[in-house]
């Protein structure tokens, strides 16, 4: 929508709207045409009047912060839900021991348990006060917002109206189950440059993939078809890592040059360095930024895992190291309090967590290799090993609080591998992107919580790199023998 004519309201003027007033204490009505403003209307503060086209670009704006705003009210009650259940959990576990198994429970185990039930029951009633009062503060400060919104009679039952129907949204999701799916190649055009990783915008309009030789390439992308904007050289090496944050018009890079830049992009896809963080001694291969996009994770040829905070800008608080080799891959978890990590040729998986002054430590070493590693859930991780054919599923035991497999799944590989296409699970559809040799492999998990391979793209070498969008419509990939970026779309 480009224009948007509007005759004007007032009697006898038959003029169209050409004016909108953005003065923030204006009571008069916004909109206006040009007779409006000859007879004096808003002449109190004329550099607040924009044209209709503003209006159209004010409302996309809105839209566009409204959705952001609607995201961080998701990840707010996803995390609340989470300690809640974890809170719940731990109750469970620490103060109930199931009568039939009292004969074969250490009676060291049954000591621990009484004296923390009874230790916890003394502090119950302020415990249990101190919750309440949380919760009421919390239910209190969201009635004063809505209050500030001035919904009248007419805006709340519609509100009532929309909760009821997503609530019945919610109960038919939930039933879903899956159809099949394939991706199918729907377009494609030459790219003779290296692209060694690629990613997309939160809308999914704009693409950037990082190239050799410290060149990034800025892409619009539209319903699967790709065209090109714009490109940069900053970097002096191959750009092995590239991110866009999703609240921001801002995107990360890192490169075997040791450095990582922080970029702003704008909607034509300009883009201009914002900072960048110097502290690597070796090329860089993994990179991650959190859900509140103030904290950088970045996993390097060093054998180091750096933490980068932003403050007023961006700098490392932490290093750490605790892989004997070139970190590989890295996955941070939903709560962003926890991360995994693997190194070349480690016959181990990191997990490390975050402690209450910001500090991460090193709280398990999960026996198995890997090269690829994902979050699913905040207790569900994947791990696949350099060309093997098996994926591994691991699950959070409360019990001993580690990581313990779960189960396998078979999928395609081939003779050889590198690292630098991470494994990405879009979540509504439940579907796990999984390089591995000369395949992706594309991986449905089910109610029950089974993996299954659902479709494995084959190439002709194992150079394969690319990315999904969010929404999981759209597969990117760019591989060494067609030297082509392709696009594959989503089809039940």
């Amino acid at each position: 929508m480009n224009q948007c004519e509007l005759k004007c309201s007032v009697p006898n003027h038959n003029l169209m709207i050409q004016f909108v007033c953005f003065n923030d204490s204006c009571s008069e009505f916004r909109l206006a045409c040009f007779e409006c403003f000859q007879n004096g209307r808003h002449s109190a503060h004329p550099k607040d009047l924009k044209q209709m086209p503003d209006l159209l670009e004010y409302l996309k704006m809105q839209r566009d912060e409204q959705n952001q705003k609607m995201d961080e009210i998701i990840e707010i009650q996803e995390t609340v839900n989470r300690k809640l259940e974890e809170y719940k959990q731990s109750i469970k576990y620490k103060f109930t021991i199931p009568t039939h198994k009292l004969q074969e429970i250490n009676p060291t185990k049954i000591n621990d348990v009484l004296t923390s039930s009874i230790k916890f029951k003394s502090g119950d009633i302020l415990q249990h006060q101190s919750l309440h009062q949380m919760a009421e503060t919390f239910i209190k400060s969201l009635d004063d917002s809505m209050q500030e919104l001035n919904l009248n009679e007419e805006d709340k039952q519609n509100i009532q109206e929309a909760i009821l129907q997503q609530s019945s949204r919610d109960l038919q999701t939930s039933r879903i189950s899956f159809k099949p799916f394939q991706f199918k190649l729907i377009d494609s055009i030459n790219e003779e440059e290296w692209c060694n990783s690629i990613s997309f915008n939160k809308q999914s309009q704009i693409m950037i993939a990082g190239c050799r030789d410290g060149v990034i390439k800025i892409f619009e992308f539209k319903q699967g078809k790709i065209s090109r904007l714009s490109q940069n050289r900053e970097h002096t090496d191959y750009v092995r890592c590239i991110q866009f944050m999703k609240k921001t018009n801002s995107f990360i890079s890192a490169s075997d040059d040791k450095t990582i830049i922080v970029w702003n992009i704008d909607e034509i896809g300009l883009s201009e360095v914002k900072q960048k963080l110097i502290e690597h001694q070796g090329g860089i291969n993994s990179l991650l930024i959190n859900m509140n996009e103030d904290l950088i994770i970045s996993g390097s040829d060093d054998k180091s895992i750096k933490f980068w905070m932003k403050q007023n800008f961006w700098s490392c608080q932490q290093t750490l190291n605790i892989h004997d080799a070139s970190i590989r891959s890295m996955s941070l978890n939903y709560s962003s309090n926890q991360l995994i990590s693997c190194a070349q040729n480690e016959t181990v998986i990191n997990v490390s967590q975050k402690q209450s002054n910001n500090m991460w430590i090193l709280v398990q070493k999960i026996q198995q290799e890997g090269y690829r590693l994902c979050y699913i859930k905040d207790n569900i991780i994947t791990v696949q090993p350099r060309n093997q054919k098996t994926m591994f599923v691991f699950k959070f035991n409360q019990s001993n609080n580690q990581f313990n497999l779960e189960q396998e799944v078979q999928n395609l590989n081939g003779q050889n591998c590198r690292c630098f296409f991470p494994q990405q699970f879009i979540k509504q559809k439940q579907l796990l992107v999984n390089k591995n040799g000369n395949y992706i492999n594309l991986i449905r998990i089910k109610q029950n919580g089974e993996f299954i391979l659902e479709q494995s793209i084959q190439f002709e070498n194992s150079d394969i790199y690319g990315a999904i969008t969010d929404d999981g419509e759209y597969l990117v990939t760019w591989d060494t023998y067609t030297n082509k970026l392709q696009v594959f779309q989503y089809q039940e």
